[in-house]
């Protein structure tokens, strides 16, 4: 009888003619694939040696967080293993909120009440939950891998106590708020007047707001969307890629965050017109711009170079001030254009594959809100309570006791009730003598 395997030896496979064994330590995974099955089995034992030296070798004590947690963001958190944004974020939270608390602490000795004094100081800075909550995360991250080399016996982040995040309102803006938005957009002002040049700058993206509305698309889908993803005929629209910006590196077309953001989704009548508007716009500053680079961008600056997202909210932020509209973000285009989707009756499957969510949940509790009016306008299309719900009258055909004697039910129709509190017996028994007990009791 071949020996059983112990807790922590890795998962033994076969694919095919390899044989496979695959093991994770911390974030660390080790993969083993041989044909020849001695061999298999020796590079398992040497990958195991190595891993029970790492376990059992003692790190320096005096490895500090200044010294562990940027090399921990190097070797785990470094392009392409996370995005750009995210290790940027993962560098500011440690160099802004880490390294100024906890920065000469030593692994070995900090705790949990040293991280929670360092969550509470954060609080009584007046720092963002959200900035905290990242900065958390990054320590976790990185202090459970230290738990794993061996520096502590335990992440002293567990147990922590963690500020409770507000909870936001959708803004989603009604119909009336979006056109006022749009005619906004769409106010030509006079050319030879001076200071009318803020409002000609702020319609300059006025095809893109009105697009938002309509598609739903994320702002990175619509500033890296190109006229060859772009069908005018059928109004099918492929969504390939996203636009993405770097301090260092500049702006570059990146694939979406997941494999659902990647899609075609197809455009009513009047996004295909707002398309057609918007590349004849293009066409015009292509032949009255002598330096215009040409990236085949549908929604380019005035050069044809790739728009910034800061700058068109700072766009958006001026037409809503103009329009006398509270703030919003672009973000909430998109959340507005799902939530009419929905009140039109689009099926909420179909909606989470229109929005590339990955689950239907995400698409239910962040981005499909109930207004006033279309809860006003579903109760109004109600039928009434009497058409709908008629009263059916059920002969009595079963039998009940009366007084220890079997016989049937009264003129109400109803069994028996016990007089004294409680309720109809729910107990399940094949036991005639027990089953006639209890029926007696509720006689």
């Amino acid at each position: 009888m071949a020996n059983k395997r112990q807790s922590g030896e890795g998962t033994f496979s076969r694919q095919g003619e390899f044989y496979v064994w695959t093991r994770r330590v911390g974030e660390r995974r080790y993969v083993v694939k041989r044909k020849d099955y001695t061999a298999f089995r020796n590079e398992v034992a040497k990958r195991q040696a190595q891993i029970k030296d790492l376990s059992t070798s003692k790190p320096p004590q005096d490895t500090t967080v200044l010294s562990y947690v940027p090399s921990w963001i190097e070797r785990y958190a470094t392009p392409p293993k996370l995005a750009k944004a995210t290790h940027r974020s993962y560098l500011g939270a440690f160099k802004n909120q880490i390294e100024p608390f906890l920065g000469t602490r030593k692994l070995s000795k900090l705790s949990t009440a040293d991280v929670q004094g360092w969550i509470n100081q954060l609080g009584r800075d007046g720092l963002g939950v959200r900035t905290t909550l990242i900065a958390f995360v990054v320590l976790k991250r990185a202090l459970a891998v230290a738990r794993t080399e061996g520096f502590m016996t335990r992440n002293p982040c567990e147990g922590c106590v963690l500020p409770r995040q507000p909870v936001r309102t959708m803004r989603i803006l009604s119909p009336d708020e979006s056109e006022a938005l749009i005619r906004e957009a769409f106010r030509r002002p006079h050319i030879h007047r001076r200071e009318s040049l803020a409002h000609r700058q702020a319609t300059r993206y006025r095809h893109l707001f009105r697009f938002a509305l309509i598609s739903g698309l994320r702002i990175g889908e619509i500033l890296a969307l190109q006229w060859h993803h772009c069908d005018f005929a059928s109004g099918i629209v492929q969504i390939e890629q996203q636009l993405e910006w770097d301090k260092e590196e500049g702006w570059s077309l990146v694939p979406p965050k997941t494999r659902s953001s990647i899609r075609t989704i197809v455009l009513e009548a009047s996004g295909v017109r707002t398309l057609a508007q918007q590349l004849a716009m293009v066409n015009r500053e292509r032949k009255r711009i002598e330096d215009y680079e040409d990236f085949d961008l549908v929604f380019p600056t005035l050069r044809g170079t790739p728009s910034h997202p800061r700058n068109v909210q700072r766009q958006l932020s001026a037409l809503l001030s103009k329009a006398e509209l509270d703030h919003c973000s672009l973000h909430d285009l998109r959340r507005t254009c799902l939530t009419n989707l929905a009140n039109r009756g689009l099926p909420m499957h179909q909606l989470k594959a229109y929005a590339g969510h990955t689950s239907v949940t995400t698409t239910a509790k962040y981005y499909v809100g109930v207004s006033l009016e279309a809860m006003k306008a579903a109760i109004d299309a109600l039928k009434p309570l009497s058409e709908t719900v008629k009263r059916i009258t059920v002969k009595a055909t079963k039998k009940a006791t009366k007084n220890g004697k079997l016989g049937r039910l009264g003129n109400k129709g109803s069994w028996p009730q016990v007089q004294k509190g409680g309720g109809p017996c729910r107990a399940r028994t094949y036991d005639p003598l027990i089953k006639s007990q209890l029926l007696y009791q509720l006689s």
